[in-house]
């Protein structure tokens, strides 16, 4: 089951960054150890047309079966992604256009896959959302072989101990899969957004994948009150 649930959270967080043309992930801070988490994308056609490329090498390489969704992703395994994260109160909406949008309420945050992997950690006055070599390493590590498939695909640097800036690791990326789709994943934008308890202050920043993937140490958004 804990294999299940983490191979759940990496796919489809996986495919989020990957393939939407825009993508968001908003955390806001709730009282004592809840918060509430919420993810957005919007799917085009090309990103469609990158998925379908991407999973095909997988089901290659790793013999996973095949997607037969009309939509990247069906209600239940958004449902299932964030029910895997601790979240409850869960509410999904997958058009057919390829917009998604997803939401619910972690009510034991510090208990949580987000905060064993370092990802979301919450205090009395502050909520902190961080990513690097320490958080990816972290997921992959609790990976089953089959699911580690996707998270090599992308051939993150530090997951194989190397150290790359922005330019190299397109070069690598373009090497294997080609320069359009090799820009295509570096240049893809993230929004992070975190809200204190009361929505009066928030913290509203985007990233780049490919900066966000060749981090040499961690990268931390906090919002305080």
């Amino acid at each position: 089951m804990k294999f299940f649930k983490t191979k759940i959270f990496a796919l489809i967080g996986f495919s989020l960054f990957l393939v939407s043309c825009s993508s968001s992930i908003s955390v806001k801070a709730e009282n004592s150890d809840a918060a509430t988490i919420g993810f957005s994308a919007n799917f085009s056609l090309s990103a469609n047309s990158a998925f379908k490329e991407f999973l095909d090498l997988a089901q290659e390489n790793s013999g996973l079966a095949e997607n037969t969704n009309s939509t990247l992703f069906s209600k239940q395994e958004l449902e299932n992604f964030l029910i895997s994260a601790g979240a409850k109160n869960v509410s999904v909406n997958v058009e057919k256009d390829g917009k998604t949008s997803a939401s619910g309420k972690i009510e034991n945050l510090s208990k949580s896959l987000l905060a064993s992997s370092k990802i979301l950690s919450k205090t009395q006055s502050s909520l902190t959302f961080s990513l690097g070599p320490e958080q990816f390493k972290s997921i992959y590590e609790k990976l089953d072989e089959e699911t580690q498939g996707y998270f090599d695909l992308l051939m993150i640097p530090c997951l194989n101990d190397e150290k790359m800036n922005v330019e190299e690791y397109e070069n690598l990326l373009s090497f294997v899969y080609g320069p359009d789709l090799a820009k295509q994943i570096v240049s893809q934008n993230l929004q992070i957004e975190l809200k204190s308890p009361d929505s009066k202050k928030i913290l509203s920043q985007k990233i780049k994948l490919g900066e966000l993937l060749t981090l040499n140490e961690q990268k931390s958004w906090s919002v305080s009150w």
